[in-house]
């Protein structure tokens, strides 16, 4: 982690959280005795009132501290209202690293990435099958569905259940996709069994391999119903 002494000039701080493109650098003597923190703010509230900023010291301002054992959900309040907090151990009480509201946003984009791209899949699932699906074609799904319900709207369709859709030979012939079934059905099933890990409570981190195919199933997805017939 980086960070600057607390009677370093503030051109020193300047230059480093500009080099590293940072918003704000803890202001530390080791690894436990940390003075505060300097920002653009704690830098340009002093400058706009005229008061002294010549060192660090002068410049920075009360530092925002959460122990390593807390959750990240824990600390957002204090991200949102101050845009960071550092991290302590809980242990030996060093200070080993900062959470930004960059950070922040990036965790969050992990997160729910793929609960977007899993939605956007689905609709343009339910727009190509809605193109050509009517209620009576799902007399195909009777006795598959949930606790054999009656289904009546496309929306009410599990993904497993627009599968075997595409895989009706006369929905597909009415379809009339000019693409291989096999593959594409492949591909949906692999969003499938993605989609039920997602769902999972405890589940493991999405893997970059997953998350690709998910990528590309929109992207086709997305070509595919712009060029579906209309009639």
């Amino acid at each position: 982690m980086i960070a600057i002494s607390n009677d370093a000039p503030l051109n020193k701080a300047i230059t480093l959280m500009l080099q590293y493109d940072f918003s704000q650098l803890p202001v530390m003597q080791g690894e436990r005795d940390v003075k505060g923190v300097i920002t653009w703010k704690s830098i340009g509230l002093k400058l706009a009132m005229g008061q002294k900023c010549v060192s660090v010291g002068d410049c920075r301002e009360e530092i925002r501290i959460i122990d390593s054992n807390r959750t990240l959900f824990e600390a957002i309040p204090t991200i949102v209202e101050f845009g960071y907090t550092l991290v302590r151990n809980q242990q030996d009480r060093r200070i080993t690293g900062i959470i930004t509201a960059s950070d922040l946003s990036l965790q969050f984009q992990s997160l729910s990435e793929p609960f977007l791209l899993l939605r956007e899949i689905e609709l343009h699932i339910r727009r190509i099958l809605g193109k050509k699906v009517t209620e009576s074609d799902f007399q195909i799904l009777e006795g598959a569905a949930p606790s054999n319900r009656k289904v009546s709207q496309i929306e009410e369709l599990t993904l497993g259940q627009y599968i075997r859709l595409f895989q009706h030979p006369d929905i597909w012939t009415k379809l009339a996709l000019s693409i291989d079934a096999t593959e594409f059905v492949q591909l949906l099933d692999q969003v499938r069994e993605i989609r039920n890990e997602v769902m999972h409570f405890d589940r493991d981190p999405m893997t970059k391999d997953q998350l690709d195919t998910l990528k590309r199933a929109t992207r086709f997805m997305q070509h595919l119903y712009e060029f579906i017939p209309s009639h």
